[in-house]
């Protein structure tokens, strides 16, 4: 309520409807659950306009169900910190999968609020997680990890990273009931003042056990389990976490990892100890996981390897501290540099982590949409960038309970794919509009003037490319899904199933709300600094020719200079070919032109007399056998036109960029810093 005062001030009343205390005729009214279901007989279903449920990760509760469906507001609001629960109860079903905001870890982070966290990967080489799935090997494992020897080095890196001058409240994940247990002997052994629970505990045991490590006048200082926490609980004053086992789930790591985030009284951080023991294909997924931390969102192999070289550092969070080191840091690079993250049986894990995380009802699997409404969900783009869409994924890895599609269905799926990610909403909207029945161009206008900075150039571009009127480059099936016949637009495919239409309006809902997140807020038709494709910069600049081949590209007759630049030419065969692309600071980037350009030919004139360019950019053409989307860096002008030394005849120049590149982006790009270049 404080809260509420302090943002309305007096142009609202406030009251309380709690224990003995029932203001009701006032404009806000603060409410306990408990006393407003018991009294829901009072209140007309229309009586609030605005009702905001806190915590509703709880709304399974038949108190929270019993008002959810008592009442009928304009507008219902749920806040959760915690969305997806132990109970199988699917808090999103409650608010038919509208989601209006997801606050991101990044996002947490640079707004305070939450804690940054300090984590450390140690090199830990007395313990082998070789061939673990061995249910025996595994028990020897767990033997090793607490043995008195390995809880001694558990213990002298407690006190090495611990604060010093706060009691101890940690948590330590394990790997079994057995393991938990006997970690809490051994270190009880050692003078810490330990306790192990599981999802067999009762809730009581649980929670007096949460409420002793909170207590700074008990004892307790550390608990062991098994899988609890990553279930929707947090004990806010948890100061230390230890990861003691060898998943290589991502997500189970950022969602325990979560748990340890909120502030508390003088908490100023989260310390968190990774023992990685030989496990470097895991810590290579938890790297991946935190690089996705950075501006860029960047996770390409490269880019890890450059977060682990420099400590993160470009992620340029406050407070944020990751170490691995340097035995760890040494494996993890060899184990990046070996290792094709795009082979179908990693995405396939990936997908299964994420699957079990969701925990769905048997016969469910995760649509389109779920892979937005999770701060751990893997990321939907690297199944359609392998392959033409989620459905051709998800057949690929025989997910059983995936439909049947008949061809023509799947063309329609695999051209709607394409255009993922949006870089504009037009082709969305105006399939979604036609799932309702024909429209005129007038009303599609209608429909789409409603997103935020609307284009009409571009609502034009996309009904051609709708109906396949452009020329492009892609391998895949693209087919026309609009027709134009008389005065209104309709559909060229038919919606024959309901199986079918839904998975259409899911994805097409996914790729909207992924717009949202991503390009929505570009003040014009291109973004800066987001992931485009030739074809897709193209599309975005409403040229109607969008056959992609080389580095120039004039668009709209001349109007727009592209460059796109690959900075990695280590896999061009022809010495020529290997251009003198490189940034010289953030903002100046060396570019070479393409071969027979000279200062007097019409190649090197037509460049000097454009004089800029819309600037794209990225490491390395290809990843794993995926070719890489450029990242566009905005206007740039050409200047210092020079005679290169390329034996095929080549211009030099530098480009200016109009903005200078980010921070969080050197590594990305390999900008060097001059200045320490020069001391």
């Amino acid at each position: 309520m404080a809260t509420f005062m302090r943002v309305f001030g007096t142009t609202r009343t406030y009251g309380l409807y709690s224990g003995d205390v029932h203001d009701l005729e006032k404009d806000f009214i603060f409410a306990s659950n408990q006393l407003l279901a018991r009294h829901l007989e009072l209140f007309d279903k229309n009586e609030f306009d605005y009702i905001i449920i806190d915590e509703v990760h709880h709304a399974a509760a038949s108190t929270y169900r019993a008002i959810m469906e008592h009442f009928a507001p304009q507008f219902m609001l749920g806040l959760t910190a915690t969305p997806d629960r132990m109970d199988e109860q699917n808090v999103y079903e409650l608010f038919h999968n509208n989601v209006p905001y997801d606050l991101r870890l990044r996002e947490a982070l640079e707004n305070n609020l939450i804690v940054p966290f300090k984590y450390y990967g140690i090199h830990d080489n007395q313990i082998s997680y070789e061939d673990v799935d061995n249910p025996e090997k595994m028990r020897q494992t767990i033997l090793q990890i607490a043995s008195s020897l390995h809880c001694d080095f558990i213990k002298e890196q407690i006190e090495k990273y611990r604060q010093k001058d706060k009691k101890l409240r940690c948590i330590g994940f394990c790997h079994s009931v057995e393991h938990a247990r006997l970690m809490a002997e051994g270190m009880s052994q050692l003078g810490y003042e330990c306790t192990y629970l599981s999802g067999s505990n009762q809730t009581g045991e649980r929670l007096k056990a949460f409420q002793d490590l909170q207590d700074k006048d008990k004892p307790l200082q550390i608990i062991f389990t098994v899988d609890i926490l990553n279930e929707g609980i947090d004990i806010p004053s948890i100061n230390m976490v230890l990861f003691l086992r060898p998943t290589q789930s991502s997500t189970i790591f950022i969602q325990q990892l979560g748990r340890g985030l909120r502030h508390y009284e003088d908490k100023e951080y989260l310390t968190v100890l990774d023992f990685i023991a030989n496990s470097y294909l895991r810590s290579v997924q938890i790297a991946m996981a935190l690089g996705s931390l950075s501006q860029s969102g960047t996770v390409d192999k490269r880019t890890i390897a450059d977060h682990v070289r420099t400590d993160f550092s470009a992620i340029a969070i406050p407070g944020l501290e990751i170490h691995f080191d340097k035995d760890s840091e040494e494996e993890i690079l060899r184990s990046i540099e070996h290792t094709n993250f795009n082979q179908i049986n990693f995405l396939k894990a990936d997908y299964q982590n994420f699957k079990e995380y969701l925990k769905l009802k048997p016969g469910e699997f995760p649509m389109h949409t779920d892979f937005l409404n999770a701060e751990v969900s893997a990321d939907l783009l690297r199944y359609t960038r392998k392959y033409e869409s989620y459905y051709d994924f998800l057949e690929k890895i025989g997910e059983p309970n995936v439909p049947f599609f008949n061809p023509d269905e799947v063309a329609v799926i695999r051209t709607l794919s394409f255009f993922l990610p949006l870089i504009r909403p037009y082709e969305y909207e105006i399939v979604q509009a036609l799932l309702e029945g024909e429209k005129k161009e007038a009303e599609l206008e209608e429909i789409c003037k409603q997103s935020e900075g609307f284009d009409i150039e571009s609502f034009h571009h996309a009904l051609k490319v709708l109906q396949n009127q452009v020329v492009f480059t892609h391998t895949g099936s693209f087919i026309p899904l609009i027709k134009h016949e008389g005065a209104v637009y309709t559909l060229t495919f038919e919606v024959a199933t309901e199986t079918f239409g839904n998975w259409i309006k899911d994805l097409l809902r996914y790729g909207l709300e992924r717009y949202q997140i991503e390009y929505s807020t570009k003040p014009g038709l291109l973004k800066l600094y987001a992931p485009y494709t030739g074809p897709k910069a193209f599309m975005a600049l409403n040229n109607d020719n969008m056959f992609y081949m080389s580095g120039v590209h004039y668009l709209n007759h001349g109007r727009d200079l592209c460059l796109f630049v690959n900075l990695n030419k280590d896999s061009q065969p022809e010495e020529r070919l290997k251009y003198k692309d490189r940034f010289l600071s953030n903002k100046i980037l060396q570019w070479e032109s393409q071969t027979e350009t000279t200062l007097t030919n019409t190649k090197g004139l037509r460049l000097m007399k454009q004089g800029v360019a819309h600037i794209f950019a990225r490491k390395v053409k290809k990843e794993d056998g995926i070719e890489t989307p450029f990242i566009y860096l905005g206007e740039g002008s050409l200047t210092n036109p020079r005679v290169s030394d390329n034996p095929a005849h080549a211009l030099l120049f530098d480009i200016v960029l109009k903005n200078e590149v980010p921070e969080g982006y050197k590594y990305d790009f390999g900008i060097e810093d001059v200045d320490e270049k020069k001391n």
